[in-house]
């Protein structure tokens, strides 16, 4: 029996991950099921015999107290060095490399591995050594071979060959050092008939250690219950220049048949307890008669729906918004991504105009669907007179939250080519993570940008909060207060509590939530500067309700 030990590296550097910026949430990672492993696990196990481990180091990071480390590299020597994979003593240590912020960290685990085990084979798959296939090996000696593409196929050719190293010779998704010396066809050997793939082998996994993501906490009536995902297609046809996932799937269609995807579900509900559905497609309603039946199936079976994507607001129809909402879904987040038609079509290549944002937005409202809007910014082309136009569009939207990304150029990439070619990176652009921008053009520096994003999250949803703006106070409360408990030093979410609790007539907490304001913003220049900007108005106690202008 082969042994197989799947590494997930922290998706975040260590830097950032210690220093969040002011007002950054504490707890940013995210700690989504590592899917591709969970379904290289399966298919490998229905097919040979092998035993496979599972060690995401995302799981381990939570900040303050409960961190100690002084850098990764303790973090990882510890946990490598426990008994329980030293007596594992692995054939296979395979490194799931999905972001360029997961590059340094991957290169310095594989390092360590190769130092424990001399004997294991260390691979890599995942969306970054598909996009540098060709010359990883210029930035790392890490690595004995690592895949291109899907790794389902390709992993289990090597385990069942007999000469493993004329095997990784003649594959065309594995990728060696002495193969980029010399032509060579890359090719992703794609598996056609999804169904051909297990159901997820979540045995892998400690699945209280993944937590449902922060921002699900916006939401109206989201509880902290048992949350597994779904995964019922693969490949996008779309041409979105800031994604990258056309590199391992392709932009061709291929899915679970309906009859495998309702055999999961159920499964998931009666082996897992699963109450609410997380669908992680990249492009769900491709098939809208297919999306429509599924959700209809899982309305039957009782299950809360989210979506953190999977669809294009072309596919979001008032039929399709309905059959949602009557199948469990309440809130949902809406593929935005720019208020400016220019950005949208000419940068980002969306044929989307706002028209059709305008119609998806009014229908989930008339339905009683919560809405985030996800939004990037800071793309090469865009311009601050373009950035300003988003804004002002965005403050017009009847959206309940917003999410802002700062684009961040993923190895293969549109927007990583146009950034190389044209000499756009400030730093190194393994470093970048969402949240901390490396792009700088002619048109805004990275600093820019940063403070941009920073004054839009606070612009866009509190001082125009929209159920602050339609008088539901409770519910505006609620979010806020995830804000605070999630960041304690947020000076906005304790002013907006503050006047939440004042039109409900809570004098008691409103002094409290006007107290810790007023001491974050005597304290905090940070937070002086942007009461300043957005002029807030003074907090005042009043006997009676005072009517709250916002936007």
């Amino acid at each position: 029996m082969e042994k197989i030990l799947f590494i997930v590296p922290p998706h975040i550097g260590y830097h950032s991950f210690m220093n969040p910026a002011v007002g950054e949430h504490k707890d940013t990672i995210s700690k989504y099921l590592p899917q591709g492993i969970l379904s290289i696990s399966a298919y490998l196990k229905k097919h040979s015999n092998v035993d496979v481990r599972l060690l995401d180091f995302n799981t381990f990071l939570s900040r303050g107290d409960q961190f100690e480390y002084d850098s990764y590299a303790e973090l990882y020597n510890e946990v490598l060095n426990k008994q329980e994979f030293i007596d594992f003593s692995p054939d296979y240590i395979g490194l799931s490399i999905l972001f360029s912020s997961a590059f340094n960290n991957s290169n310095e685990i594989a390092k360590l591995a190769k130092a424990l085990f001399p004997e294991s084979m260390i691979i890599a798959g995942g969306g970054v050594p598909t996009a540098l296939s060709k010359d990883i090996y210029s930035e790392t000696d890490c690595f004995d071979a690592t895949c291109f593409g899907e790794g389902e196929k390709p992993l289990l050719a090597l385990l069942q060959a007999e000469d493993k190293k004329a095997l990784l010779m003649s594959h065309p998704s594995w990728i060696t050092r002495d193969k980029t010396s010399s032509k060579f066809p890359v090719a992703t050997e794609f598996i056609e008939d999804l169904d051909e793939i297990p159901f997820f082998d979540f045995s892998l996994a400690n699945l209280d250690a993944y937590q449902i993501n922060f921002t699900v906490s916006h939401f109206r009536g989201a509880k902290n219950t048992t949350t597994l995902p779904i995964h019922t297609s693969r490949g996008c046809p779309h041409h979105c220049c800031f994604c990258a996932t056309h590199q391992a799937h392709g932009r061709t269609m291929r899915y679970h048949s309906i009859t495998r995807v309702k055999r999961d579900l159920i499964r998931l509900k009666e082996e897992y307890g699963a109450k609410r559905i997380l669908i992680s497609d990249d492009n769900f309603t491709a098939d809208h008669d297919r999306a429509k039946q599924l959700f209809e199936y899982m309305g039957k079976q009782g299950f809360e729906i989210h979506c953190q994507g999977g669809f294009t607001m072309h596919s979001l129809s008032r039929e399709m918004l309905s059959t949602m909402k009557n199948a469990g879904l309440s809130s949902i987040y809406l593929p935005i991504e720019s208020g400016s038609e220019k950005v949208l079509q000419k940068i980002m290549h969306k044929p989307l105009k706002l028209n059709i944002v305008d119609k998806v937005v009014d229908n989930c409202r008339l339905l009683g669907i919560d809405t985030v809007g996800f939004i990037v910014l800071g793309l090469p082309g865009e311009t601050k007179a373009d950035i300003q136009d988003s804004i002002d569009y965005l403050k017009s939207l009847k959206v309940n939250w917003y999410n802002i990304t700062i684009a961040t150029p993923l190895l293969g990439s549109e927007l990583y080519d146009i950034c190389k070619e044209n000499g756009y990176f400030k730093g190194d652009p393994f470093t970048s993570d969402f949240r901390r921008p490396v792009i700088n053009t002619e048109d805004f520096t990275p600093e820019y940008i940063e403070r941009k994003a920073y004054e839009m999250n606070l612009l866009l949803n509190f001082v125009n909060n929209l159920d602050m703006r339609d008088g539901k106070y409770k519910e505006a409360l609620n979010r806020f207060k995830s804000v605070s408990n999630a960041c304690n030093d947020h000076a906005f979410a304790f002013y907006f509590m503050a006047r939440c609790y004042q039109q409900l007539h809570d004098t008691e907490n409103f002094l409290s939530a006007a107290g810790k304001y007023e001491k974050i913003i005597s304290g905090s220049d940070f937070w002086k500067s942007y009461a300043d900007k957005l002029e807030l108005p003074p907090l005042e106690n009043t006997s009676k309700s005072t009517e709250l202008k916002v936007g």
